[in-house]
């Protein structure tokens, strides 16, 4: 019986002062390292029938956590609340009072909680054709609404353009965060294109004319607002093509976020830092079960997501230095880039246990609740990263990853002819198991690395793998999602 040393390689998988505007704040006179505009619109004085419940409470939320978690003080905190978030308002934070308060390699928080929404593109740099808004206090002003009156993601993107190497961070609590909106139509003067897609919830109880409409999919060629502002990390409260969610006790996408990032509870590596893939990992699952149970919701999903270049940022209190980054070289590395996500779907297995001993026969067993396809990696004690199934073999075999609902997939079974082997190194390493209920291809990124070779650079196939996984899936259905699917790790051990 031929033996392959499955260690050899070992693969892994081995809120402060409230402003009417920010005009008369000056220079602060030392500067912490750190600044957040926090913009919330959910009273619109010119057009009542759009006004939110949600917003008021995420910019309280969002001051609190950042003054309790990350140590922001009321200075570091501008806000405009409601009639207060005027056009001019909201760009003279971004121009003027972020840029003239903050220096190069300060952290600034812009957040967003509001209506939003796509007008027609007028400069012609959208490939879609359209531009992404964040709606204003204005709207409605003079007895129309107007692109005048909004923020366009052009605008946006030269305001940031202005804060050039600071750590900046985005976030997006409005419907299509995607593309920035909450459902806003533009029903006058030179814009008539958008939906009505707002809906507001008491549990299921629909309270506003607008959300009894019936939903409509938006276009599958929309395009995310990250394409267009320079941020080092852009946080959406859906994707694009989804919507958001208001409630009386606020975004429901906020309270999953500051939730995540309060006492650690997105660090599912222990590791001592939250990255920004750990952070919509732990909201994601929340978002959709809260979504699931309700109809309207079920419709058009709703997932959080981040820009897929930006896995790890650390999303931990700020420290003045360098941008903060993952690069430790250990195993945390993929998993920082790879965090567990619903992982209790999977179970992994070693046989005949997972301490094993230098020459021991090994086989895997995985066994997911639901089907799908199923790539196997091994993180070994040297750091290294070994791709273990489906390896050419395993495809010479007709093996193609595919695995049944609540059925052990073993690898390798008796019809290979040959088993793993415990080999060097020694120590501790981890299996990491990635079953994606839809058939994504991986095959460009796996396929030099099917025969047990290490991977060259780890983080950045993970990093690949994970801007598969975090893609729009458009598959055959009527509205577009996220791609589902779960990632597990399993420790073991090898001594001599």
């Amino acid at each position: 019986m031929a033996r392959k040393s499955f260690a050899k390689g070992a693969i892994l998988l081995g809120m402060g002062l409230l402003l009417p505007s920010l005009g008369f704040l000056g220079p602060s006179n030392a500067q912490a390292g750190q600044k957040a505009l926090l913009v919330g619109v959910g009273t619109y004085p010119h057009s009542p029938s759009s006004n939110l419940r949600g917003p008021a409470i995420d910019l309280a939320n969002m001051k609190t956590f950042l003054k309790q978690s990350w140590g922001f003080s009321d200075r570091d905190i501008g806000i405009l609340k409601d009639s207060q978030a005027t056009k001019k308002a909201i760009m003279h934070g971004l121009k003027d009072w972020l840029p003239n308060n903050t220096k190069p390699g300060d952290r600034v928080v812009i957040y967003y909680s509001g209506h939003g929404g796509q007008v027609t593109d007028r400069n012609g740099d959208e490939q879609d054709g359209k531009d992404e808004f964040i709606s204003t206090a204005d709207v409605g002003k003079g007895g129309k609404r107007t692109v005048d009156q909004l923020v366009i993601d052009d605008e946006l993107g030269a305001a940031l353009g202005k804060l050039a190497n600071r750590e900046v961070i985005f976030i997006s609590d409005s419907c299509h965060s995607g593309t920035v909106t909450r459902g806003l139509t533009l029903s006058e003067g030179d814009e008539a294109d958008i939906t009505p897609r707002f809906m507001s919830f008491e549990d299921d109880d629909v309270k506003d004319a607008a959300s009894r409409q019936t939903l409509q999919a938006p276009g599958r060629d929309e395009e995310p607002l990250s394409r267009d502002i320079k941020a080092h990390l852009t946080i959406s409260a859906a994707m694009p093509h989804q919507y958001s969610w208001d409630s009386s006790e606020g975004g429901i996408f906020t309270r999953y976020l500051v939730e995540a990032l309060q006492n650690d509870r997105a660090d599912t590596n222990h590791n001592g830092r939250i990255t920004s893939a750990e952070l919509i990992n732990y909201i994601k699952p929340r978002t959709e079960s809260w979504c699931e149970k309700r109809e309207k919701c079920r419709q058009v999903h709703f997932t959080p997501n981040i820009d897929p270049k930006n896995e790890t940022f650390v999303m931990t209190p700020y420290k003045q230095g360098p941008l903060q980054t993952a690069t430790v070289e250990t195993n945390d590395e993929v998993s920082d880039i790879l965090p567990p996500l619903q992982q209790d779907a999977l179970e992994i297995v070693i046989k005949p246990q997972a301490d094993q001993t230098l020459g021991d026969e090994v086989s895997f067993e995985i066994k997911s609740s639901f089907g799908g396809y199923l790539t196997l990696l091994d993180l070994n004690a040297a750091n290294e990263m070994i791709l273990l199934f489906p390896t050419a073999e395993d495809l010479a075999h007709g093996k193609t990853g595919k695995i049944r609902a609540k059925a052990p997939l073993r690898v390798p079974d008796a019809s290979y002819g040959f088993a793993f082997e415990a080999g060097l190194p020694t120590g501790k390493g981890q299996l990491l198991a990635i079953v994606t209920q839809d058939k994504i291809d991986f095959e460009a990124l796996l396929k030099a690395n099917r025969d047990f070779e290490p991977v060259k650079d780890r983080a950045a196939l993970a990093k690949k793998i994970s801007e598969k996984l975090y893609s729009v899936w458009t598959g055959e259905e009527n509205f577009n999602r996220a791609v589902k699917w779960a990632v597990g790790y399993k420790d073991y051990s090898i001594s001599k």
